[in-house]
């Protein structure tokens, strides 16, 4: 995937245009976002129809499976790269917003000031509005269409069950905000989607920094990645490289070289496979039969049966 970068903008030249990335980039990284967790939720029910004892619950609990596992995600881009999974998938990063932008100071000194790099504060909050917002957003849908909403009344009538029927004409306090929920959740939803139309527009005309509302709460705003950047996480990346070969590394290179420690095992366990060292290593294991341990030809088995029936006549 490619995206916008400027890298290769003279920095002395450079305006804040060139590190400001465009709205469809960000709509792009919100969508990819966007389907993330449906994808996730259409592999595991999948699955649970193989396994439901194990996926069962996990399908049912889908939204909060999902927030715990994007909790760890969206944390650990945050704290490396300084973005979320999908800002970081299209080039983009997040920064403290300064109250002056001082594009040439900073291009003339180089460097990624400290004043602009997220701190525990900032990727706090980033993790509430990546991960809490969206989950509280789905299970308010959830809920409104287990209440039947979104239905025609024709179908409802006919197609509702006595748990929402008692849910709906319950004459208790509980009954009536299920009611109110019920009536108001289309006009709160309409009229947040609303809202962040007018933000998009806004942005767009370059009337305001940030493409979301949220992100002027936090002091955040997103801008794309520039070579100071590339270099940042290069230095970073040198150093592992020269650690010491560990454990991890072990076990890397025996799994890269466990089939050919394993083909080497069966020229010395079997007794008729005075022939395996003609044949490519290149072995389809799935297509072996149970009669020898290993076979690896039609043509070299048949030539060792032969020869072993040969054998046992001349004696």
């Amino acid at each position: 995937m490619e995206f916008f970068n400027d890298a290769s903008v003279d920095p002395l030249k450079a305006t804040p245009f060139y590190s400001h990335p465009s709205l469809f980039e960000l709509v792009a990284q919100e969508q990819l976002r966007d389907l993330l967790q449906p994808a996730l939720k259409y592999v595991l029910a999948v699955f649970a129809q193989r396994y439901p004892r194990y996926l069962l619950r996990i399908v049912n609990r889908h939204e909060e499976f999902y927030a715990f596992i994007m909790l760890f995600v969206e944390r650990h881009y945050l704290r490396k790269h300084g973005a979320s999974f999908s800002e970081n998938f299209y080039g983009l990063k997040r920064r403290r917003k300064p109250y002056i932008e001082p594009e040439r100071a900073r291009a003339a000194t180089g460097g990624i000031p400290e004043a602009e790099k997220l701190g525990n504060k900032e990727i706090q909050r980033s993790l509430l509005l990546l991960v809490g917002l969206p989950y509280l957003r789905a299970k308010a849908q959830d809920y409104y269409e287990e209440l039947g909403g979104g239905v025609a009344s024709d179908i409802l009538d006919e197609g509702m069950d006595a748990r929402q029927l008692r849910a709906l004409t319950d004459q208790s306090f509980k009954g009536w905000l299920r009611r109110a929920f019920k009536a108001s959740y289309p006009w709160i939803n309409t009229s947040f989607e609303a809202w962040l139309l007018v933000c998009n527009i806004a942005y767009l005309f370059d009337r305001t920094p940030f493409y979301r509302p949220w992100l002027s709460w936090i002091g955040v705003d997103l801008r794309r990645l520039g070579l100071d950047d590339f270099v940042l996480s290069e230095q970073v990346r040198k150093p592992l490289e020269h650690l010491p070969k560990g454990l991890i590394e072990r076990i890397r290179r025996l799994i890269s070289t466990s089939p050919h420690l394993l083909f080497d095992s069966t020229t010395t366990a079997s007794p008729n496979c005075h022939l395996l060292h003609q044949i490519p290593r290149m072995v389809v294991l799935s297509q072996l039969p149970c009669s020898l341990p290993f076979r690896f030809s039609v043509g070299s088995c048949r030539a060792s049966t032969q020869s072993a029936s040969s054998a046992s006549q001349l004696e």
